[in-house]
């Protein structure tokens, strides 16, 4: 009897055992099962987590006050038959520009090489401090010109307020604008598929988290992203910097203006990776379309920070920017003619500018005529420049006789 006691104990304890497991098993596929649908799978969280990331580091990146930035900039024109003497001029034309900077006390020295046909052009040096401006060429003058800094508005109120920006006012204003972005759109309207993109030739599967908007829906979201900076104290501080009045509302009165009478769709793509657990957001696409034209702008995150606009087929601009190198890209095409420019630099970090002495310079208000004469003359020497100068009169000569 007392056997048949311990079975029957034994065997209840033995199936509670299996009712606990059971009941542990559906806790964990269930809490699985909310946190996949709420947190990883839920599109809305999907963005705001990415933009949240990117934000951190964006934010949390260490920039220094002082660096040196050294490129090259050349256009490749295609005028055509009837143009293509002007355009053979303009594509032997180069621009070298070696740069260093100090953004921390507002100095900046420019050196800039200008050359045709690989043949020197002009050489000159900007040395810019205490918003007055020092220009030198030996292909000119002997001598610095110095230009007020008011003559290029330099000692304009608002470009003074905005060189008080630190790095950390930076970074209030990028975590302000992701915190209204994340609390401004309609959550509701995100959905999501599965996608194929191409960064740099390569494929990437992804989730495609996009929005599809009205200009109501944009406006609505103009609205909500407006009263979550105004409300953010913080940012506004750092925004009266900027613009005293502190009058941002001015500013989205007239956007959503623009917006009441445009005829424009929107569509909005956030492409993360398929990371069951850490998607991450490698691409933003931003679609504007009116009937068959479409306009498109697209920020990708792989590995270095790439910019593309692209408007149809007419206009085409590509950013790329790593921790060393920037290039820029841009291309327009139109049925009569194609232009592509291109920008290539160098980013170091430096520890000290290099001041040139501009002691012996004259203001550019106190240049004789006697003076004029004398940069007259020094340009008239420059065998390359005159060149370049009777290239552009042949076709001004050709051009005025075709057209009598």
């Amino acid at each position: 009897m007392e056997n048949e006691e311990l079975f029957i104990k034994k065997g209840r304890f033995r199936f509670l055992k299996y009712i606990l497991f059971i009941l542990l098993i559906a806790l964990i596929c269930g809490g699985a099962y909310y946190y996949y649908t709420n947190r990883i799978a839920n599109p809305s969280h999907i963005i705001i987590s990415s933009l949240e990331k990117l934000n951190s580091q964006i934010s949390d990146k260490k920039t220094s006050d002082v660096f040196k930035l050294n490129g090259l900039f050349t256009i490749k024109l295609d005028l055509g038959n009837e143009d293509k003497e002007i355009a053979d001029i303009i594509n032997n034309l180069s621009l070298q520009f070696k740069g260093e900077f100090d953004t921390k006390y507002k100095i900046s020295n420019i050196d800039i090489d200008s050359k045709y046909k690989n043949d020197k052009l002009l050489k000159g040096n900007f040395y810019i401090e205490n918003n007055d401006i020092y220009v030198y060429s030996s292909d000119i003058y002997d001598k610095y010109i110095k230009i007020d800094g008011e003559e290029f508005n330099l000692n304009n109120e608002k470009m003074n307020n905005l060189k008080t920006i630190t790095i950390d006012d930076e970074k209030i204003i990028i975590n302000a604008l992701v915190y209204a972005f994340n609390n401004s759109f309609d959550k509701d309207k995100i959905k999501t598929l599965s996608d194929n993109i191409t960064i740099n030739n390569k494929n990437y599967d992804v989730n495609n988290n996009y929005i599809n908007l009205t200009n109501k829906d944009l406006q609505s979201f103009f609205n909500k992203f407006y009263d979550n900076l105004y409300e953010n104290i913080d940012f506004m501080t750092v925004y009266k910097k900027i613009d005293e009045t502190g009058n941002l509302k001015e500013f989205f009165e007239r956007l959503n203006d623009q917006l009441e009478n445009s005829h424009l769709t929107y569509k909005i793509n956030f492409y993360t990776t398929k990371s069951f657990f850490n998607q991450k957001l490698i691409s933003i696409k931003f679609d504007m379309q009116e009937n068959d034209d479409i306009a498109s702008i697209i920020t990708n995150f792989i590995d270095d920070y790439e910019l593309i606009v692209q408007v149809d087929d007419f206009a085409y601009l590509k950013v790329n920017i790593s921790p060393s190198v920037i290039n820029i890209n841009a291309k327009f095409n139109d049925k009569d003619y194609k232009i592509e420019f291109n920008a290539n630099f160098n980013y170091e970090e430096i520890s000290t500018i290099t001041k040139p002495d501009v002691s012996n310079n004259i203001n550019m208000d106190k240049l004789t005529i006697d003076d004029q004469d004398k940069m007259k003359e020094k340009l008239e020497k420059n065998e390359n420049l005159s060149k370049f100068i009777n290239d552009i009169s042949k076709i001004i000569q050709k051009s005025s006789l075709t057209t009598e």
